[in-house]
C-alpha cells in the first residue's frame, strides 16, 4: 500500500486550496490513496507521511513565504512533489510560476522533487477567485501522473511465504509428473501483502528480485499484469528520463504508445526504472540501484527473464506452478 500523502499548501485567495483538494480527490478516487490536506499557516508534523506535495501560492512575482519556508525543511528521504498556482485574475502566468519554483527550490540543495508543476490563470465567480477550468483540468491530469510516480517509488515488498510444515510424503500417482524448475529461468511469484492485496515480483534465475508490481485487489488482475509484462518487456524501448535527450512526449490518455522502460532517479546516487505498457500504465517497477549502469543491467535482465518465466502462486496452501 502506498505510504500516506500530505498536501501542504499556502493560499490567499483560496485557489491553491482548491487545487490541493482537486489533487487529493483524484488520488483518493483513482488510486485509493490515504491523503491529508493542510494549510501551511498551521504547524505541520511530516512524520506520519511518506509522500509530501507542497503547493505554493504565487502573487505576480513571488511564492508565498509559508511555502518557501516549508520547502527548506529536511524531508528525510521522503518523496516530495511541488506545484505552484499563480493567483492572477488577468494573466495565466504559467511561465512565471515555473520560474518562481526554480528560485524556491534553489534554496534547498538537498531537495530533489520527484515532480514540479506550475499552474496559472483564474477567474472571479460569485465574488471570489477560482482557477479557470483549463488549469484545473491540468491540475487533475498532473495528479493522475503523480499518483503513478508514488506507486512506482513504493519499496519492493518482501514475499510473505508461510513456513514449511513437514509431513509424511504421500505416494505420487503414476500419471503425475513433477514440475522441474530451471535454475537459470526467471519466475513470477504471486504474493499477498500485509494489506491483503495481491502483488507479484519477477525473480531472475539467481533468485534476485528484478521487478515488482503494484497492489491489485484481485488475483486475476495480478495475473493479467504478469501477462502484460511478458508481452511488453521484450519489445519495450528504453528512455533515460535523467537526460534531456532521453525524455519522451507525455502520454495522452486513451491513445496507444510503444511500451517503454523509463530510467529515473529517486534520490542522490539512486537509480530505478519502471515499465509502461502501450496504454501508458506502469506495470512493473525496479528496486533502487547505486549506478545507472546497474539499472540498465536490470532492464536487460527483465527483457531476458520475463517472456519465459514460470508463474508460482505463493498465496495458495498447495503450491501451484504454471
Amino acid at each position: 500500500m502506498t505510504g500516506k500523502i500530505l498536501i501542504a499548501y499556502s493560499t490567499k485567495s483560496g485557489i491553491n486550496e482548491d487545487a490541493a483538494n482537486a489533487i487529493a480527490d483524484r488520488l483518493r478516487t483513482t488510486y485509493s490513496m490515504d491523503v491529508t490536506t493542510a494549510d501551511l499557516e498551521s504547524q505541520l508534523d511530516i512524520t506520519p507521511y511518506q509522500n509530501i506535495i507542497v503547493g505554493g501560492g504565487v502573487d505576480t512575482r513571488n511564492v508565498y513565504n509559508e511555502a518557501v519556508n516549508f520547502l527548506e525543511n529536511d524531508f528525510g528521504g521522503r518523496n516530495v512533489a511541488v506545484y505552484f498556482c499563480c493567483e492572477d485574475e488577468e494573466n495565466a502566468k504559467v511561465e512565471t510560476t515555473q520560474e518562481n519554483s526554480r528560485k524556491v527550490l534553489a534554496k534547498n540543495k538537498t531537495l530533489t522533487p520527484i515532480d514540479v508543476a506550475g499552474f496559472g490563470g483564474c477567474e472571479r465567480k460569485h465574488g471570489r477567485l477560482v482557477m479557470d477550468e483549463y488549469n484545473m483540468q491540468r491540475v487533475r491530469d498532473w495528479a493522475l501522473e503523480l499518483g503513478k510516480k508514488f506507486i512506482a517509488l513504493e519499496p519492493i515488498p518482501r514475499a510473505e511465504v508461510p513456513p514449511m510444515v513437514e509431513k509424511a510424503p504421500e505416494p505420487m500417482p503414476v500419471a503425475s509428473v513433477p514440475v522441474e524448475m530451471n535454475e537459470t529461468q526467471g519466475v513470477f511469484e504471486i504474493i499477498l501483502d500485509s494489506a491483503k492485496k495481491f502483488r507479484f515480483h519477477l525473480k531472475a534465475g539467481n533468485s534476485q528480485i528484478i521487478a515488482a508490481s503494484q497492489a491489485y485487489g484481485a488475483k486475476e488482475s495480478a495475473i493479467s499484469g504478469i501477462d502484460s509484462i511478458k508481452k511488453n518487456a521484450p519489445i519495450a524501448k528504453i528512455a533515460d528520463l535523467t537526460t534531456a535527450e532521453g525524455s519522451m512526449p507525455k502520454h495522452v490518455k486513451g491513445t496507444e504508445q510503444d511500451p517503454v522502460f523509463e530510467i529515473q532517479t529517486n534520490g542522490p546516487d539512486k537509480w530505478r526504472f519502471h515499465l509502461k505498457a502501450a496504454n501508458g500504465e506502469i506495470i512493473a517497477v525496479s528496486q533502487s540501484y547505486g549506478t545507472k549502469e546497474s539499472a540498465q543491467s536490470g532492464i536487460a535482465s527483465v527483457k531476458k527473464n520475463a517472456p519465459t518465466a514460470k508463474i508460482v502462486d505463493l498465496t495458495l496452501e498447495e503450491l501451484i506452478v504454471t
